[in-house]
């Protein structure tokens, strides 16, 4: 398993095999009708998955083996009031906000050099953040995540809601200095934005981070998501663009977040 995913769902979902060339093939469903009440209310477990391609035992075997990727079908769709959907939406919309706030700084100069990283691994072994933090060494450490966002018929104290900006963790594991200071910046520049006390592990690239060398002073900025971790995350489109526009005038004024020296 790669990744997080709810089982129950995966029952009739398209999806691609990567055997020996791309396959697309559909999680298998057993009808509700002929199911018993304890398979109805039985939660699926791995073994109960079977995906269909269409192929004989035989075919099978010649062209998929034990191991070969599987990813849901790459399906986007464009939803009412500048809301989308999509498979892999977080990392996707993640990897636009950081673009766009490079956009946003192009023709700006920096106070200090910037990385942007999209790195691999993150809900597996975080080797991409492994890697990269030896690499680059960093002075600080801004994590960009997703969080999961309220729907109407929950209780919004709980969760973070979409359209209202993105979303600053304060962690005291990680100190308390970066998220301020990405606080005072959104308060400063009206950029909408929401906080959330947020324990530690809450994040395990920006922990991962905080750990290496001698510390690297992080903070977690997520964007708020409906359908988390499902072949259908919902979000605004609004929310990326204030995560863009708060990420950059951080970057041009950093000078708020106090960072001990290494």
């Amino acid at each position: 398993e790669i990744g997080i995913s709810d089982n129950n769902l995966l029952p009739s979902l398209d999806v691609m095999v990567y055997g020996k060339q791309p396959i697309r093939g559909v999680f298998a469903s057993k009808p509700p009708h002929i199911m018993t009440p304890e398979e109805r209310a039985k939660a699926i477990g791995d073994q109960d998955l079977l995906i269909d391609v269409g192929f004989t035992e035989a075919e099978a075997e010649e062209h998929i083996q034990i191991g070969d990727l599987v990813t849901f079908s790459p399906c986007v769709t464009l939803l009412q009031n500048g809301y989308v959907s999509a498979t892999g939406l977080s990392s996707r919309l993640g990897i636009l906000s950081l673009l766009h706030c490079a956009q946003l700084v192009q023709h700006q100069t920096l106070p200090f050099h910037v990385a942007c990283l999209f790195s691999t691994g993150y809900h597996t072994n975080n080797r991409g953040i492994s890697s990269a933090i030896y690499l680059l060494n960093p002075d600080m450490l801004i994590s960009l995540d997703a969080c999961p966002a309220a729907f109407p018929d929950i209780d919004k104290r709980l969760l973070c809601q979409t359209e209202h900006g993105p979303v600053i963790h304060v962690c005291d594991a990680h100190g308390l200095s970066l998220s301020n200071a990405l606080i005072d910046c959104a308060k400063e520049n009206g950029i909408s934005h929401q906080i959330m006390a947020s324990p530690s592990g809450v994040c395990s690239q920006s922990d991962r981070a905080f750990t290496s060398f001698e510390g690297v002073p992080t903070a977690v900025v997520s964007l708020p998501m409906r359908n988390l971790h499902s072949p259908h995350e919902t979000a605004c489109l609004t929310d990326a663009e204030q995560t863009a526009r708060l990420l950059a005038s951080f970057v041009l004024h950093p000078e708020k977040a106090v960072i001990p020296c290494k």
